[in-house]
């Protein structure tokens, strides 16, 4: 079904699924491993990883809806405004042709090989998430310092280089209720380039279109924006 949605590999539909479980940057991992045992090639690894780009439910639900905005509700439908963005994200890429390729299966006869690079693999993938945390971080820091504009206006940059940073400056900010539900959403489905570049890190070895990467998510979040927008005028006038 996912695959015929999106036009991708049946092998691949699992990323998705996977991704709106488990949250970015693990669609990076995802993608890598299928890259690595050669089930993919990397014209489909750069599509499928436009629209696989998700925030932790969790995260979402109970940080955001119920700690932030006191309901449930609110995490629930901000949720699935992300789950829909990538939805549209996804058809609208799927007039790009994917290479269906057969599965290797990849036999390991020691144990101690496959839990040596498990823990391999989570520890690399710590360190790079750790990294791209502190290098964003410090550079939201700068700009809060030695930059006097807006409050919004700095909520949206916050927003663009780092997302649980900004759902903490929303939280804090002084304006209406859908001033802030706009902005968690724009955040929400841009993901914030320290997300993106963790997963671009993750996937170093391959070649990864960065800017088209920041192209697409960069207009369907404005686009994602637009929609609540309208959600919450009509909520309003009705």
């Amino acid at each position: 079904f996912l695959s015929k949605i999106f036009n991708v590999d049946p092998n691949t539909s699992i990323i998705f699924i996977l991704s709106i479980l488990t949250a970015s940057p693990t669609n990076a991992v995802y993608i890598k491993d299928m890259l690595d045992n050669k089930i993919i090639d990397e014209d489909t690894a750069n599509k499928i990883l436009c629209f696989t780009y998700f925030s932790s439910i969790p995260f979402v639900l109970g940080v955001i809806g119920i700690n932030i905005f006191k309901s449930l509700k609110m995490g629930l439908i901000l949720w699935l405004f992300v789950l829909l963005n990538n939805i549209l994200i996804g058809i609208y890429l799927r007039k790009e042709k994917t290479i269906t390729k057969n599965i290797n299966i990849i036999k390991e006869n020691s144990l101690f090989v496959v839990i040596k690079k498990a823990v391999l693999k989570g520890v690399n993938t710590s360190f790079i998430i750790l990294g791209n945390l502190i290098l964003f971080s410090i550079i939201i820091n700068i700009i809060k310092k030695y930059i006097s504009i807006n409050p919004i206006i700095l909520t949206i940059i916050t927003s663009i280089f780092e997302l649980t940073y900004a759902t903490n400056e929303i939280s804090l900010l002084n304006a209406s209720l859908n001033i802030k539900l706009l902005l968690m959403m724009f955040s929400l489905s841009f993901c914030s380039l320290s997300i993106i570049f963790q997963s671009i890190s993750i996937l170093s070895s391959y070649k990864i279109n960065i800017k088209r990467i920041l192209i697409i998510k960069l207009v369907f979040s404005i686009i994602s924006v637009l929609v609540l927008y309208i959600c919450l005028l009509i909520t309003y006038i009705s």
